[in-house]
């Protein structure tokens, strides 16, 4: 599938359902994170924290999300994940306390 296509291929429903997700993961692990970073870091690092070591696959899975679904996400390009978690997730360009 081309990679637009594939990018496309995440519905409006399925990309919320990740967004809540990985939410959840940055606030499981986001005050430790700030913690260790002086209390504000930008949200390229919010994403890959939350993206990183299957930290939100486990999420995903934990919240009962769908294979079909899971296996879309992760056929993506880290490019790609981002795009789209800065599009549904994470809209600010800072976070922290």
């Amino acid at each position: 599938m081309e990679k637009q296509k594939l990018l496309e291929s995440v519905r409006h429903e399925e990309m919320e359902l990740i967004a809540d997700s990985a939410n959840a993961v940055w606030q499981e692990i986001g005050d430790d994170i700030l913690g260790m970073e002086g209390g504000s870091i930008p949200r390229s690092d919010v994403i890959e924290v939350v993206v990183d070591a299957g930290r939100l696959e486990d999420r995903l899975k934990k919240d009962g999300i769908g294979k079909s679904i899971i296996d879309k996400w992760l056929s993506l390009s880290y490019e790609e994940k981002e795009k789209l978690l800065t599009k549904h997730a994470f809209k600010y360009e800072r976070y922290g306390w």
